[in-house]
């Protein structure tokens, strides 16, 4: 059976949910916003470093649409992201500096979801990821 995780966020208008990156140097939980709107997973910069990875010296970028416009943005490879009991490695991810008020890590995006079956169910308040 496929464990349901409770839906954390909703009085914010946001679906948030834990996550846990391993990096390099070290493993990071994280609070992460579901945006099923989002192609590329976002992380911060800084968490991307503390996980031993360089954003500054990244070969890669991708144009990303937020509410300000297009933004160009550093790619780096995560070797294992783990979220609502299912994994994929070596995630590309976006670097980016959110406002601190948000108390988010990241966004997980459809580069990480595509790969599972997704359930949201909004009246009983949980999340399935299969």
């Amino acid at each position: 059976m496929t464990e349901r995780y409770p839906l954390v966020g909703l009085s914010l208008g946001m679906v948030l949910t834990e996550g846990r990156f391993f990096g390099p140097i070290t493993v990071r939980d994280s609070v992460l916003l579901l945006d099923t709107g989002s192609s590329l997973t976002t992380i911060q910069t800084q968490l991307a470093i503390e996980l031993g990875l360089d954003p500054h010296s990244a070969t890669e970028y991708r144009a990303i649409r937020t509410f300000d416009g297009l933004v160009r943005l550093p790619v780096v490879r995560v070797p294992r992201v783990r979220v609502l009991g299912q994994q994929i490695e070596n995630l590309a991810v976006a670097c980016a500096d959110f406002s601190p008020r948000l108390g988010l890590d990241g966004v997980l995006g459809l580069n990480f979801l595509q790969h599972f079956d997704l359930r949201i169910n909004f009246r009983e308040k949980f999340i399935e990821l299969q």
